[in-house]
């Protein structure tokens, strides 16, 4: 695509794209969201923040501002990218994690993020944002995130 975008846009191109499975998974707790650079993290809704992690310096800074001394082993970041939903809707009754990256559609290297957060009832405590992380092989670029029924296109 020589404009970066396909023909009839990258809404129809993603939607029909291959559903890629995460590799791996992590979650966090953000403690530190301040300390996290604009390559790392975009900003969706007032509630909800996209990470997208290529290298192993995003990946240690990552986990500092997660509060964690020691980062998890690192994925090869070669093959691909991990892609996080950041969620700051206070606590679940329940005690469960209310967010979920639920699957990657992929085309040629470019990603549409499908998340998803569960329903219950929530206490309305600020505190650490709750964070799903996932590794995604082959995925070099996001473009799209379906969180819900919201839509988010990404430049």
């Amino acid at each position: 695509w020589s404009d970066g975008a396909p023909p009839g846009g990258w809404q129809g191109e993603l939607a029909a794209a291959a559903v890629v499975a995460p590799t791996m998974r992590w979650q966090a707790r953000l403690v530190a969201a301040g300390t996290l650079s604009g390559d790392m993290v975009t900003r969706l809704s007032e509630a909800f923040d996209l990470v997208v992690l290529r290298e192993a310096d995003q990946w240690s800074r990552w986990w500092a501002a997660a509060g964690e001394p020691v980062a998890p082993a690192a994925p090869d970041f070669s093959m691909g990218a991990v892609v996080g939903l950041v969620a700051r809707v206070g606590q679940p009754a329940d005690g469960s994690w209310p967010v979920e990256v639920a699957a990657v559609r992929l085309r040629r290297g470019v990603g549409c993020v499908e998340g998803r957060i569960w329903a219950g009832l929530y206490y309305p405590l600020a505190g650490p944002a709750f964070v799903e992380l996932a590794y995604v092989p082959g995925l070099v670029r996001v473009r799209m995130v379906k969180l819900g029924q919201e839509q988010f296109e990404l430049r």
